[in-house]
């Protein structure tokens, strides 16, 4: 067995640039500069494959693309007059059809004057209560609801 007598250095490695002073600086002395941004994410770098999976950059882009598209669906003014309708038949205040459905009085008020966000859930909900349809076709829309029949033939 034989020892190596060359002699191994270790040495640190060059420090890089860390803020624009040092960047700057190297430019004057006419250093060798590379400079590359880099992305501090965990998401994929391309868009190809699950479409429903999209880089950050590309959903911004869209944004600021397309800002009409960005308006979230509201219940509209139809089906607020048709919920307003069917409670005032059935002698309900807003605090007590929201009670009936757990909501808050102001999610009522929301719902009548036709600004709140589409909520299917809450919808029907409020179609079991007030007995008329909320969703579907703009031509049904508080009509009455038809009767379930269950096996028995009973209701």
């Amino acid at each position: 067995m034989s020892q190596d007598w060359n002699e191994i250095v270790f040495r640190k490695k060059a420090p890089s640039a860390k803020d624009a002073k040092a960047v700057t600086n190297a430019q004057r002395t006419g250093a060798a500069i590379e400079t590359s941004k880099k992305a501090a994410t965990n998401k994929p770098t391309t868009t190809t494959g699950n479409p429903a999976r999209r880089l950050e950059s590309d959903i911004i882009k869209g944004i600021d693309e397309e800002p009409d598209k960005l308006t979230p669906k509201t219940v509209g003014p139809q089906v607020g007059r048709a919920i307003q309708a069917a409670r005032v038949a059935k002698g309900l205040t807003q605090a007590q059809l929201a009670q009936r459905i757990n909501q808050k009085a102001t999610v009522v008020n929301e719902l009548e004057q036709g600004k709140a966000l589409f909520n299917n859930q809450m919808l029907g909900q409020l179609e079991r209560q007030l007995g008329v349809k909320l969703r579907g076709d703009k031509a049904l829309i508080g009509t009455p609801l038809e009767a379930k029949t269950f096996k028995g033939g009973a209701k």
